[in-house]
């Protein structure tokens, strides 16, 4: 008896709200969502009868669970690619300044191509040439491990 007043009530607060929703595409969501809230409402005296209750409640938790942890998952991987981002940024940033203050130019006329964690070419604009150009290559070379050839240096 107490289920079906239950289900009386929940029955007319969600008409009230279906007609406050005229016309609305939001209609057929609600009365979707309306038909499997009933459903559930017979369905878990009808198990409690069977004895089932608590398999049903075990399965929801579960479920719960599952869908809670691949969400973490999810959020913990998307922080990893954007902490990952912004430390590569921040390396490049920092490798770009000192670059350009070893060969006497500004960091936004230094670029820095970086693959798997190695600096693999260095492309420095200065306004003048260093009297001493191969001493800067040289430097360059044998502090980030990149071959003279991959060192380039222009004037403009």
């Amino acid at each position: 008896m107490e289920m079906m007043r239950h289900i009386v009530i929940f029955l007319l607060i969600a008409s009230m709200i279906g007609n406050l929703l005229v016309e609305s595409e939001y209609r057929k969501y609600l009365s979707y969502a309306t038909g499997l809230i009933v459903m559930v409402m017979f369905l878990v005296p009808v198990l409690s009868l069977m004895g089932k209750e608590k398999d049903w409640k075990d399965y929801l938790v579960q479920a719960d669970y599952r869908q809670k942890a691949e969400q973490t998952k999810k959020e913990i991987a998307l922080l990893g690619e954007e902490y990952e981002k912004k430390a590569r940024k921040q390396y490049e940033e920092a490798l770009r300044t000192e670059i350009a203050g070893l060969a006497g130019a500004k960091p936004e006329r230094c670029t820095v191509r970086i693959r798997e964690g190695e600096v693999r070419s260095i492309r420095i604009k200065v306004e003048k040439m260093p009297d001493s150009l191969d001493s800067v290559i040289t430097s360059l070379s044998l502090r980030y491990g990149v071959e003279k050839d991959n060192i380039f240096i222009e004037e403009g």
